[in-house]
């Protein structure tokens, strides 16, 4: 009933009041129920103050989960700003969709992170690896480990924090999804143990969330280019070439009447002409 009816700023003096409250029952229930009355005021006059005095014990516990609260949302919004920053920082490559756009996301998450290496896969290889020993991985380590296959497979974060891999003491693996499909992973990677935080683990969760809405838009865009791209070159290619030189037979009237204007069409024509030549030669 406190806890519904009572502002969450006050529930350490109701909780206080709910206490004594109680230890008032108790002691008068110790009058009430003995038939010693001078043996029950004696009892009671001997633990009163130490049983009111305990009640305070409420206003501790309780102001110490809301410190514990308070602390784990400060926690959590700052994980989401972070989430936030990387995003933004790494939308303009994401969409690039190459190597070395990957190579500069595998960056900015180092730097964010304070990681020593970060690597990202697709299902099957290691596309991207920054860090410790990037030469000396990028040559021995093309496929992706049995611990990437789990995660992978499984479409859930994997963490450790005493792995003794690559010299890295630390690992979290977090899969990347397009349309509710893993299609790969970010890799996270520490040479001291026990680095993987609560903190850092939240912050993964959101920062692969937005990676892979960025991934599934950045295909989007793409599809779209390719749509864009085909439709005008299956326009072209309905353009019929007796379309062409009747216009140049119409230009080439047009010259001795306007000779300016004849010259503007030509000029807007030129390129029309070239490309549908060229698709024709093909």
């Amino acid at each position: 009933m406190v806890h519904i009816k009572a502002n969450y700023s006050s529930y350490a003096k109701y909780g206080f009041l709910v206490a004594a409250s109680c230890e008032l029952l108790t002691m008068a229930l110790i009058i009430a129920l003995n038939q010693d009355k001078a043996l029950a005021y004696s009892i009671v006059h001997a633990i009163a103050l130490p049983m009111i005095l305990g009640s305070l014990c409420v206003i501790l516990i309780i102001k110490w989960l809301q410190d514990m609260e308070s602390e784990k949302d400060k926690v959590a919004a700052y994980q989401a700003k972070q989430a936030l920053k990387v995003a933004n920082q790494t939308l303009p490559f994401i969409r690039q969709n190459s190597p070395d756009a990957l190579k500069q996301v595998c960056k900015i998450i180092r730097n964010e992170t304070q990681a020593d290496a970060v690597a990202i896969t697709d299902t099957q290889d290691v596309q991207v690896y920054v860090g410790h020993g990037e030469e000396q991985f990028c040559k021995v380590h093309t496929q992706i480990s049995l611990m990437t296959q789990k995660a992978i497979r499984d479409n859930r974060i994997i963490e450790s924090n005493d792995i003794r891999e690559h010299a890295f003491r630390s690992l979290m693996i977090i899969p990347l999804s397009e349309n509710a499909k893993v299609t790969g992973t970010l890799k996270i990677f520490f040479n001291k143990p026990h680095r993987i935080t609560l903190a850092l683990h939240e912050m993964a969760i959101g920062l692969s969330q937005l990676i892979s809405t960025q991934l599934e838009v950045a295909k989007v865009e793409q599809l779209k280019t390719m749509a864009n791209e085909a439709e005008f070159g299956a326009l072209q290619n309905k353009i019929n070439p007796h379309f062409l030189f009747n216009s140049l037979n119409a230009i080439s009237t047009l010259i001795r009447i306007q000779p300016d204007k004849a010259r503007d069409l030509v000029g807007k024509l030129a390129p029309l002409c070239v490309s549908t030549l060229r698709m024709l030669m093909r």
